[in-house]
């Protein structure tokens, strides 16, 4: 993957959820990890969660990273 000149950090919105599920698939994916679907939902639901923190780094409009605080 080829990075651009800038990567901007901003705080997810709704829809950001289906990305930043993805990045942290791939995260696993990288350790050779496949995480079941049941996980993939609850991780989703985490993301989703009114009290939870979670902050995406874009790439030209690509979000290419994920960090999520929960209570």
């Amino acid at each position: 993957m080829t990075y651009g000149q800038r990567v901007e950090l901003r705080v997810a919105g709704p829809a950001d959820v289906e990305a930043g599920v993805a990045v942290w698939q791939a995260s696993l994916g990288g350790r050779g990890l496949r995480p079941n679907a049941t996980r993939i939902a609850q991780v989703a639901q985490a993301i989703s969660a009114p009290d939870a923190l979670v902050v995406v780094a874009q790439d030209d409009g690509i979000v290419v990273g994920m960090a999520l605080g929960e209570p």
